[in-house]
């Protein structure tokens, strides 16, 4: 059994894309047995990944704590190490750990250069063309091969405890598309240097109202984690249907709204989607790994980055953000 020791201490997402690298080594080496250490963002997904034998949480701030991870992970002996958040604590806990093979991804010049003798293999962004060719020089480097059925690394959790705030009748009566409406899209609860395109009340029901005649398909509406202001004024117009499913008819097709779902309530309903429509994040990331088709909003400052963290996805349109009466009009054209 060769183990494999990963550093992902940041957020789902980022861990989502790290799971394609950890789904090709676990086909290339049936017997990996792969440890995650986690941020207490990603920690409760993490641990309950098909594809993760062990997830460690590193301890924030508790001294006691720390010094317990510190003793626990320097024990452990592995085959392969790699520290794919690129950041100073995961790159000095892996200089120390016991490993064959050493890898770090940075983002960071100054990084590359002073720990060039600790690392086997040192894959710097900025000389990379996407993320996915990172991970591929990765699975070259290992003696591995890469597929592309590697990109489809998340299983629906066959644990239905993750699942008790779904509707499980609302979403397989009949095909949707799913419009993620969270906090990305208000202006004032996200990076304020990104162009604004929170929709008026006015312009948000629409929206909806054309979405729904122009795709002729139902609408799901979800708002992951937490509710919103632009969320708490549609639940106004919609019918109370269970404790956190809410629904609207608009001649034959229906809407449902939810909310207060975890990730893996909200990956399951991405799952079943024909069209995501969301400003790119983890769930962008969700769509891509089942296939749904994907109308990504992304800010124009950032067109490099978002490349390289999309490059891999299929059946993608991307979206510059724009005033919302300019930005529905080409999510309409993308559809």
């Amino acid at each position: 059994m060769n183990k494999y020791l990963f550093f992902r201490t940041d957020r789902i997402g980022d861990f989502l894309l790290s799971s394609i690298l950890i789904n090709s080594i676990k086909r290339n080496d049936p017997k990996a047995y792969c440890s995650v250490v986690c941020s207490d963002k990603n920690y409760d997904y993490v641990k309950n990944f098909h594809l993760v034998d062990e997830a460690i949480l590193f301890p924030k701030k508790n001294i006691f704590k720390r010094i317990r991870f510190y003793f626990l992970i320097f024990l452990k002996k592995n085959y392969c190490t790699i520290v794919c958040d690129g950041k100073k604590k995961s790159i000095f806990c892996a200089i120390l750990i016991k490993s064959k093979i050493k890898i770090l991804f940075c983002t960071k010049n100054i990084y590359s250069f002073f720990f060039k003798f600790s690392f086997n293999k040192i894959l710097l962004d900025s000389k990379a063309e996407s993320k996915i060719s990172e991970i591929c020089h990765v699975i070259n480097y290992l003696n591995f091969k890469y597929d592309d059925k590697d990109l489809h690394s998340i299983k629906i959790n066959s644990n239905k405890e993750f699942y008790k705030n779904i509707n499980f009748k609302a979403i397989n009566q009949s095909s949707f598309n799913l419009f993620h409406l969270d906090e990305k899209w208000i202006f004032n609860s996200y990076i304020k240097s990104y162009k604004n395109i929170e929709p008026s009340v006015y312009e948000l029901k629409q929206f909806i109202s054309e979405l729904i005649l122009i795709s002729k398909k139902n609408l799901i509406i979800t708002c992951g984690t937490q509710k919103n202001i632009l969320i708490n004024t549609l639940i106004k117009d919609f019918t109370f249907l269970t404790h956190n499913t809410y629904f609207k008819k608009i001649n034959s097709q229906t809407i449902f709204l939810f909310i207060d779902l975890n990730f893996f309530e909200l990956e399951y309903i991405v799952s079943k989607s024909k069209i995501l429509i969301a400003s790119h994040g983890s769930i962008s990331h969700v769509a891509a790994s089942f296939g749904a088709k994907i109308i990504d909003i992304i800010d124009d400052s950032e067109t490099i980055f978002f490349f390289k963290w999309s490059n891999h996805f299929k059946n993608y349109k991307k979206i510059f953000r724009k005033n919302f009466n300019l930005l529905q009009k080409d999510i309409f054209k993308s559809l």
